[in-house]
């Protein structure tokens, strides 16, 4: 036994800084399906997703994020992406600007490999880190 009671544990810190201890990094996982691209929150809490940026095209920034819980997915429908008649493969970026609910800014970064081939439409998703990072000005 240490001796200390939980409120000498609490005395001892700041609101913050017990927050500070709860919420993580966050935790993302982009995986390719059908039609769309799935981004699944992974880690201990809740996450808030802000834009995103693909290849050499502007950021968008949403005035109001999207909000994932723990365990849940977002949808990016990959539709746009199709191109008719064109075959070939191309590696573009993506980043995903996300916060967590202490508002610290996370850039989430990913490798798409797009396939085309006539018809068929292939995109494969290589994990590149999240980093902690301001998007705001971009």
């Amino acid at each position: 036994m240490t001796g200390y009671s939980i409120k000498d544990l609490f005395q001892k810190k700041d609101s913050a800084s017990v927050v500070q201890s709860v919420v993580q990094q966050p935790q993302v996982l982009l995986l390719s399906a059908p039609g769309q691209l799935n981004l699944h929150n992974r880690g201990q809490s809740e996450i808030y997703l802000w834009g995103s940026k693909f290849g050499d095209t502007p950021a968008i920034i949403e005035k109001e994020p999207r909000i994932r819980p723990i365990g849940a997915f977002y949808y990016i429908f990959t539709d746009k992406l199709r191109t008719n008649g064109v075959s070939g493969e191309v590696l573009v970026p993506l980043e995903v600007y996300l916060s967590d609910s202490l508002n610290h800014h996370y850039i989430a970064k990913f490798n798409l490999l797009i396939e085309v081939n006539g018809e068929d439409f292939v995109i494969h998703t290589q994990q590149m880190g999240v980093v902690q990072g301001e998007w705001g000005n971009l």
